[in-house]
């Protein structure tokens, strides 16, 4: 395996520069959330909807900084009112207002996160979702600007999400633990349901006090106003996985209304009209997602990805009469990207059969270095997405590009069960998690190899979480295909995970397995540490000591069984890290030790850390 050398460095990983999470339109302008690396602060800047004048930093004291939580994953949590930006601290758990670099706490004390903060004129008052930071019980909260006191607007179900008003009436999206939102969730109008029985998705009231809501239909989650499928002949899926809060696939400008949704696994913004979508078209290079999506008047303003551009905060500015975009505006842009263009690999979109006879789609990333040796098939890294409620996509990735720009083919597989295809297509993952996805990637990787795209003595596999879990099942089902892994705050015991795992998916497996403890028997034959037996393949352990998702006794009980046979691992611990890490250092010497241990797979070329040992790191 011969590895390139890559201008993709820690020091250009790890570089000073920002990252964009919300965005919001108010009163001319756009705020939209920053994510300082390194001052580690998230803040809010702003600038005029037609970027005149410069961004203005409208969050100053770096003790403040925005962040949430709540259900684990957290989210956003900002909005933009004429008191000034209301936001959630992260450090004091309350919600606090800054205007002119004055800062107020309206709400909490420390006893509760918050997450999706809406502002209501009508009655000066915002409303928002409270959860208890230690019995996880959630609530919708409103707290009046004139009265200075908090009420309590929705309890009793087990989560909450998207809070919507318009004059004195109040939407939101509920559900219980016994089912995950996508499978089963309500829309309540006013403590009335008004749609039930399936998954639904961001309720919003327009200004006319249409109700809007994404519901599953059954092939795919299609947007309904006030009940009726508004996007009934539009072969899309108009939806996002809560897993985290914040997210949002339309709005309503006037009376465009303008949506994003995926087709086949990529993203496309445009309007809907007559029951129609018609795709707006971007200059230069086509943005592959668009989240954040929010309007006022007859702007609209989001964060775009690229796969071979910097994020940028956009606002698109709309002739209501005909529903065209008479102006594009880029507010700001991220910092370059670390890689010259000459180094970067743009993807593409590959579909194959597996196993079942349903087709799969996947993105293949070929090496791309300009000192390489050419006609030589290069190695490939299987990467598996988390989730497995999700979806990746095309948008430019430092975790893979790492790899392609060292001269490796990198397959992203959008396995059954991801998002972004149709219900059709996630709802084929239901009681075969373990199973059919890893057979998926095995498919993508006889597809490869049968198509001259990688050498087949030379492929790796690497995931984290539901990923990571991925990862463990196909070293043991697939031996012979794959050479080596990575598993990533992977899953190792099913059972231990059921136990341990927190409220947010406390039943989650009960779908993508079958209800437990009834049927205990499939979770000892669904889990790779009862079936360590099987395993012939070197494996790296990357985990944090602080993840409440997957706790790290299960990385040290996968650790545990390799050594007993054998078999070439490593253990590295993450000080301080979570489920998903966080601090830049950590996620480089991350990606820097899994390359190191797939040199010494197939090299023996001793990596910087100890074979066969546990190593905890610390990082500040």
């Amino acid at each position: 395996m011969q590895i390139y050398s890559s201008p993709l460095t820690v020091s250009a990983m790890n570089a000073p520069g920002i990252a964009f999470q919300s965005v919001r339109i108010y009163n001319g302008r756009v705020y939209y959330t920053v994510q300082h690396a390194h001052i580690k602060q998230v803040g809010v800047y702003s600038r005029d909807i037609y970027a005149h004048q410069a961004p203005k930093n409208e969050m100053q004291n770096t003790d403040y900084t925005i962040g949430t939580r709540i259900n684990v994953y957290g989210g956003e949590c900002m909005c933009v009112c004429p008191h000034g930006i209301i936001f959630a601290n992260a450090p004091t758990h309350t919600l606090v207002m800054v205007k002119n670099n004055v800062y107020t706490t309206l709400v909490g004390n420390g006893a509760y996160c918050y997450a999706d903060v809406v502002y209501n004129g009508y009655d000066n008052t915002i409303t928002y979702v409270c959860e208890h930071i230690t019995t996880h019980n959630q609530h919708i909260e409103r707290y009046n600007f004139t009265t200075k006191k908090t009420t309590t607007i929705a309890t009793g179900a087990d989560f909450y999400h998207c809070p919507t008003v318009w004059q004195g009436d109040t939407a939101w999206l509920e559900w219980d633990k016994t089912a995950m939102p996508w499978d089963n969730s309500r829309i309540v109008k006013n403590g009335t349901v008004v749609s039930a029985g399936c998954g639904h998705f961001q309720p919003y009231f327009c200004r006319s006090g249409d109700l809007y809501y994404v519901k599953d239909t059954g092939l795919y989650h299609h947007i309904y106003c006030n009940g009726k499928n508004i996007t009934a002949t539009v072969h899309m899926d108009f939806y996002m996985p809560l897993w985290v809060y914040g997210m949002r696939t339309f709005t309503v400008v006037g009376g465009t209304l303008v949506a994003i949704g995926s087709k086949d696994g990529i993203w496309h913004m445009g309007t809907v009209s007559d029951g129609q979508f018609t795709p707006m078209v971007f200059k230069n290079t086509p943005a592959s997602e668009f989240l954040s999506l929010h309007s006022t008047g007859n702007s609209v303003g989001f964060m775009a990805k690229y796969p071979d551009a910097p994020d940028t905060v956009h606002t698109l500015h709309i002739k209501t009469a005909d529903s065209t975009v008479i102006q594009s505006t880029v507010i700001h842009t991220a910092n370059r990207l670390p890689l010259p263009e000459e180094y970067i690999s743009n993807p593409r979109a590959i579909h194959f059969t597996n196993g079942d006879g349903d087709l799969v789609q996947a993105f293949y990333y070929p090496p791309k270095n300009p000192h390489m040796a050419p006609d030589i098939l290069p190695p490939l890294l299987v990467k598996s997405h988390g989730g497995p409620t999700g979806q990746t996509t095309n948008s430019y990735n430092n975790k893979i590009q790492f790899w392609t720009s060292r001269g490796f083919a990198v397959l992203d597989v959008n396995y059954s069960g991801s998002t972004g295809f149709g219900s059709t297509y996630r709802n084929r993952l239901n009681g075969r998690w373990g199973e059919l996805d890893v057979s998926d990637l095995a498919y993508g990787v006889r597809y490869c190899i049968d198509n001259g795209l990688c050498h087949k003595q030379q492929v790796c596999i690497s995931g984290s979480s539901a990923g990571g879990y991925a990862v463990l099942c196909a070293l043991c089902a697939y031996p012979d295909i794959f050479k080596a892994g990575c598993s990533i705050y992977g899953i190792g015991n099913l059972h231990t995970l059921v136990n341990d795992t927190h409220k947010f998916e406390a039943q989650y497996l009960d779908t993508l397995i079958a209800p437990y403890p009834t049927h205990k028997h499939i979770y000892d034959t669904r889990s790779p540490i009862r079936h360590t037996q099987k395993l012939k393949t070197p494996i790296l352990i990357l985990q944090g000591t602080e993840d409440p998702v997957v706790p790290p006794n299960q990385a040290r009980e996968i650790y545990t069984a390799l050594t007993h046979r054998h078999i070439p691992t490593a253990l590295i611990l993450y000080q301080g890290e979570g489920h998903g890490f966080k601090n830049p250092q950590a996620k480089a010497h991350s990606l820097y030790a899994e390359q190191q241990f797939y040199q010494f797979v197939f090299n023996t070329t001793p990596p910087d850390y100890p074979i066969n040992a546990i190593t905890t790191l610390a990082f500040t």
